[in-house]
């Protein structure tokens, strides 16, 4: 934690700062070792004034940090039921993209359109009609919040034909606009607010409201049954939204019976990893044609890298050492602090 500082065990990874300056261009993070603390020490972890440190990005410090000091690797997947699921999940950790996707294809998994709107119309007629078979944790992946505001209008719009929404609609003003809400919708959380237990990536169902006052009511979802009851404040806290669909990215380390996933050309590798591997049962893809015309051109979109990696992998070589980095700060009229 930053500002903290306790006598390491051997072998620990040591964190040092730099503070009150502007991001260097590759100098972001370091895992070079330290000249005093011994090889298994950070260098240096660097970060703009007045922001905190990020979420850590898929793929990077840990590749660096893999690649210098070896890690253990998980190889049996349990979280699919079905062997060819299982197979397929081994494929996408490995970068078997073309065998996973034909696999997906094969097994009827893949819904192919001839646009978006088809595909988006083709995902919501399949969650109405298996939402029918109460009892499953369902959930719907999207890339970009564009879209999860679009799949979950028109899904609550089924819920709301259906009668499963309690009362006329209130209108919540939340920090992705002013959205209606009823009993019986389902919401997750954008934000946290540790004083009344709401963590960012939370989904429940909204058990109460209170149009006068907005105050929300909600029951959390937990593996195996009831979760926790929460309520806040729609004037004091607004990092809510719908919980019908939600970005992939807010997916990770989630697990469910069925997802239904809405393809587009944003895919790439990590993402498409963690969209193909939520469910224990079943995963249906919505594709449009003119995105990806066949299997073998879908797996390539999906197999695409990104370019995010720690800045110690573009370090030049006279950065790595601690002279190069400080003269650098210098030159540029910057300050270094250690704690």
């Amino acid at each position: 934690m930053a500002g903290e500082r306790s006598k390491p065990r051997r072998h620990a990874f040591r964190a040092w700062a730099v503070a009150g300056y502007e991001p260097l261009p590759s100098t972001a993070a370091r895992v070079a070792p330290s000249e005093t603390e011994g090889p298994r020490s950070f260098r240096r972890l660097c970060r703009p004034p007045g922001q905190p440190f990020a979420s850590i990005e898929r793929g990077g410090l840990f590749t660096e940090l893999k690649a210098r000091h070896g890690a253990a690797e998980i190889v049996e997947v349990t979280r699919q039921r079905l062997d060819w699921q299982r197979q397929a999940a081994r494929d996408l950790a490995e970068g078997r993209f073309t065998e996973a996707v034909v696999a997906f294809d094969r097994n009827g998994a893949i819904t192919w359109t001839a646009d978006q709107d088809e595909a988006r119309a083709a995902l919501v007629a399949a969650w109405k009609q298996d939402a029918e078979q109460p009892g499953r944790a369902r959930f719907v992946f999207a890339y970009t919040n564009k879209d999860v505001d679009g799949l979950n209008a028109e899904l609550r719009a089924v819920c709301r034909e259906r009668g499963e929404l309690t009362g006329a609609d209130t209108v919540l003003e939340t920090r992705h606009g002013p959205l209606p809400f009823a009993v019986g919708d389902r919401v997750q959380l954008t934000d946290t607010l540790k004083a009344a237990r709401l963590y960012n990536g939370n989904v429940g169902t909204i058990t109460g409201l209170d149009a006068a006052t907005g105050q929300v009511r909600a029951v959390l979802d937990a593996a195996g049954g009831r979760g926790r009851e929460v309520s806040w404040s729609a004037g004091e806290f607004q990092g809510f939204r719908h919980g019908y669909a939600g970005t992939i990215y807010k997916g990770q380390g989630k697990t469910l019976d069925h997802t239904y996933l809405y393809h587009t050309h944003h895919w790439r590798s990590a993402a498409s990893y963690v969209a193909l591997t939520r469910q224990r049962e079943s995963a249906k893809v919505f594709v449009a044609r003119d995105t990806a015309r066949d299997a073998v051109q879908l797996a390539r979109q999906m197999g695409r890298g990104e370019v995010k990696a720690a800045s110690v992998a573009w370090a030049t070589p006279d950065e790595i050492t601690a002279g190069g980095l400080v003269s650098r700060v210098a030159a540029l009229g910057l300050h270094c602090v250690q704690f």
